[in-house]
């Protein structure tokens, strides 16, 4: 593969060790991919190049590491103000700030486009945090802060339906995330005999493992044939989990759905 990803942001595709920085090689195999289809992972903050005139650097060095608090805040002040620099020195016209920016920073680009007279796009991926849905105060404080921004950028129907609350569907543009589908044409795959279905989980809960094991204990009560593979970091996942099996397919059937194993499943990672 040409392309490039900081690996900071890298690390939640679980095929990358965080502490090296390399991709894990137990995970290619079990995927059958090699590093060559894969982009090239850089540090945060390294040039990397130009693309169809675009250009990708951070204004300031790399805060993920820095523990020190007055360090983090002194290279944050330092990043928004060579920002300006760029944004005036290069005729910047649409700045586009992504995910949940911390709002100081938010209303500081907010000053910024009706300084310079950008437009001020926000691109969204997720919903809002479930506390701000669940709360009907800070989802209207969560409204006033969307009706700042000129548009919004989002990649699926169902958050265009739900921003689409906040702004008229005119400031509201569909982004659809694409993958190229030849990507993987070339891996090695393992012929299965039994059909299955895979989940991909963190060791959080926001990746709905509790909620993926109670739906597959379910279909399997229901006469499921499929057999459940999970993919994830199995280290820090308490051997409870499993009512002391390996993993979930060696349970016995009785177990799969019994009382006792279900009220065991974590509530939180």
């Amino acid at each position: 593969s040409n392309s490039v990803f900081s690996n900071s942001l890298y690390s939640s595709s679980l095929l990358m060790d965080i502490n090296t920085g390399e991709y894990i090689p137990e995970m290619l195999s079990f995927l059958g991919i090699n590093e060559s289809q894969l982009p090239t992972l850089k540090e945060s903050g390294e040039l990397v190049g130009e693309y169809n005139g675009i250009k990708y650097q951070y204004t300031s060095v790399p805060t993920l590491k820095l523990y020190n608090l007055p360090n983090r805040i002194f290279y944050l002040i330092k990043g928004l103000i060579n920002s300006c620099k760029h944004i005036k020195r290069d005729n910047i016209e649409t700045l586009i700030i992504t995910e949940e920016q911390p709002f100081l920073v938010f209303l500081f680009y907010r000053l910024v486009c009706s300084i310079y007279g950008l437009r001020y796009i926000w691109e969204k991926t997720e919903y809002p945090p479930i506390a701000v849905r669940k709360n009907s105060l800070k989802e209207f404080i969560y409204m006033k802060r969307a009706k700042l921004v000129d548009g919004i950028i989002v990649i699926t129907d169902e958050l265009k339906k739900y921003f689409g609350k906040f702004k008229p569907s005119s400031n509201l543009m569909l982004l659809p995330v694409t993958i190229d589908t030849n990507r993987f044409a070339n891996a090695e795959r393992e012929n299965v005999s039994v059909p299955y279905m895979a989940a991909v989980f963190g060791i959080h809960n926001r990746d709905g493992l509790e909620e993926t094991l109670l739906a597959f204990s379910k279909y399997k009560q229901l006469g499921g044939s499929y057999r459940l593979h999970l993919v994830g970091n199995f280290d820090k996942m308490p051997k409870e989990m499993f009512d002391g099996y390996d993993d979930f397919d060696a349970m016995p059937e009785d177990k799969k759905s019994s009382p006792s194993f279900m009220q065991r499943l974590p509530r939180s990672s």
